[in-house]
């Protein structure tokens, strides 16, 4: 018995499946710069600024 007669045995008529990652650059890409890469620093920024004033 070779592996996909075994595999099968046990699927239903219709077991295919779409694909859960696409091949051939069917993913979006990423966008260039982003707001949230902005947001993250300002918020690092914020709380090192508040740290500072609160040691001073």
């Amino acid at each position: 018995m070779t592996d996909d007669e075994f595999y099968k045995r046990d699927q239903t008529e219709d077991a295919a499946l779409p694909e859960d990652r696409p091949r051939e650059g069917a993913l979006p890409s990423p966008s260039r710069g982003g707001k949230g890469v902005w947001v993250v620093l300002g918020i690092v920024v914020l709380f090192i600024i508040i740290f500072a004033l609160i040691l001073v």
